[in-house]
């Protein structure tokens, strides 16, 4: 049998249905001998999630604005799990980590954000060396190749 009490003494049944804030709570319950009382403390939020939906929406509307987006969620439509999307990369000072500066083509075309062209040329150039030089890990292997060359000697 477990049963709450938080901090200002009130005893609080096993479910927790009466739990409204955020408060401290600590827990007691029995071993299983039935002779000790464990004490756990511990920070419990029992409100639904759902209860606070409007402050979490709030505040990533914030994060947005903050990062000089827009704060309509509609423009940023969530892909499915495994579904491939378009991005860009654009100028942003704000922040160096490449994934902060990545938007949605139809996004930074609404929003007239301007692309970082020199992203793409480090890239492209980085790319087009690697085969230059013939870089292995950009070749194909012998294996492939191997096939490769079967299905035309049978076609």
């Amino acid at each position: 049998m477990y049963f709450r009490k938080d901090i200002e003494g009130k005893v609080l049944g096993g479910d927790g249905k009466n739990i409204y804030e955020g408060n401290e709570k600590t827990y007691y319950g029995r071993n299983n001998e039935g002779k000790q009382y464990t004490y756990l403390t511990s920070d419990c939020r029992e409100r639904a999630q759902r209860d606070y939906r409007h402050t979490y929406e709030e505040a990533d509307t914030k994060r947005v604005i903050k990062k000089g987006l827009a704060p309509e969620s509609y423009l940023y439509e969530i892909s499915e799990s495994g579904e491939q999307f378009e991005y860009v990369v654009i100028e942003n000072d704000s922040s160096q980590k490449v994934g902060d500066k990545m938007e949605y083509p139809e996004v930074a075309r609404r929003l007239n954000k301007k692309i970082n062209i020199n992203y793409y040329l480090k890239s492209i150039i980085r790319l087009c060396a690697c085969f230059i030089n013939y870089d292995d890990r950009y070749q194909p292997s012998s294996k492939t190749l191997l096939e490769v060359l079967k299905k035309l000697k049978d076609n």
